[in-house]
């Protein structure tokens, strides 16, 4: 925004298509990729959970007490089978 002299709004509309991009190469690469499924898989879920932290904001640094209770369920609640 400084650099540019763009709105805040139109900054947002850029990140969200930088982040549509991004995730549409992370995508067509895991499909090609030779590598095993399960490492795609964990490279796929912690882009998802880094996007899942900071699209509202910082989550790591802030006391959203919505990411802190989406971070506790991951890692202190198990999943059913």
């Amino acid at each position: 925004m400084n650099e540019t002299g763009a709105s805040e709004e139109e900054a947002c509309d850029y990140m969200k298509s930088m982040m549509h991009t991004t995730w549409k190469k992370m995508n067509e690469e895991a499909c090609n990729s030779s590598f095993p499924e399960s490492f795609k898989d964990v490279a796929l879920n912690l882009a998802k959970m880094a996007l899942c932290i900071y699209q509202n904001g910082d989550g790591h640094t802030t006391q959203d007490p919505i990411i802190k209770s989406r971070i506790v369920s991951l890692i202190f609640q198990p999943i059913p089978y």
